[in-house]
């Protein structure tokens, strides 16, 4: 995810390369960075935290205590200016953040180090992603401006209070498998109808493509515009009725709060 974000930055010109700066432990990755996109590279995580306005911690949330436990125990630790933490890593809480990077610090330099947790998407990779943004209360509007800025480049972002988090993650976090799995389905019906495989994909694609742009361009809900292609007695109708007769509707609720559950359980 670090990668979409600092490719969509660059591409769509938020920041120049020369005022992005990227940490990893994969040497090899940062030289892939470096010559990709033109951006500055250590694997000094504290190195990026003294020299940044605004940090994003693209790392999986296993690791993410680790990462704020260095960050706090670094000589450049808080520092004196204002310093924006943005994290995408999954489950973990802004009170959990807080736990760590606020221990042993006044309320001026707690309020100098505001956290934002977002939830991202993989479409971000194609700039095409949704995220959904929660802030701690010492995050002002400049912040969320500057962190709303950061995720729009690699799509949309809205904000939420924190308790919403696991159901945007239910719904759009965990939503790409949810239309990959559409899709896969589509296809198949698609090849037992006869079709060629390689045929499939590109209807199935190019079907979802415009189903969502159809959508998007004319604020239809999605029920309404169901009803305006379903002819009575058609084809449409057909399988629709096989799907009403399968909940399958009910069945992707279900495993949406599913999803929810599961988020609430790592969290």
């Amino acid at each position: 995810m670090a990668w979409a974000i600092i490719g969509a930055l660059v591409k769509s010109e938020v920041l120049p390369p020369k005022n992005i700066i990227a940490s990893d432990i994969a040497v090899e990755r940062l030289e892939l960075a470096e010559k990709e996109f033109g951006v500055t590279t250590t694997q000094d995580n504290a190195q990026v935290f003294a020299k940044s306005n605004a940090v994003v911690l693209a790392v999986k949330p296993q690791f993410l205590p680790e990462v704020l436990e260095n960050l706090a125990a670094s000589p450049e630790f808080p520092g004196e200016g204002r310093k924006l933490i943005i994290s995408i890593a999954a489950g973990v809480g802004c009170a959990k953040m807080e736990d760590i990077l606020y221990t042993g610090l006044d309320e001026d330099a707690k309020s100098r180090l505001p956290i934002v947790r977002v939830m991202p998407n993989t479409p971000a990779l194609v700039g095409q992603g949704m995220a959904g943004m929660a802030a701690n209360a010492y995050t002002a509007e400049e912040d969320r401006l500057t962190a709303q800025t950061i995720m729009d480049a690699a799509g949309k972002a809205l904000w939420f209070d924190e308790k919403d988090i696991n159901g945007v993650t239910a719904l759009s976090g965990s939503g790409p498998a949810y239309v990959f799995y559409l899709a896969e389905a589509m296809v198949r019906g698609g090849v037992e109808a006869g079709l060629p495989e390689d045929k499939a994909l590109a209807m199935a694609i190019q079907t979802i493509k415009g189903a969502a742009l159809l959508m998007e361009e004319t604020g239809e809900a999605p029920g309404l515009l169901r009803k305006k292609v379903t002819s009575k007695g058609g084809t449409t109708a057909a399988a629709l009725t096989v799907f009403h007769e399968n909940k399958v509707l009910e069945a992707i609720v279900k495993g949406m709060l599913a999803a929810k559950k599961r988020g609430e359980e790592l969290g």
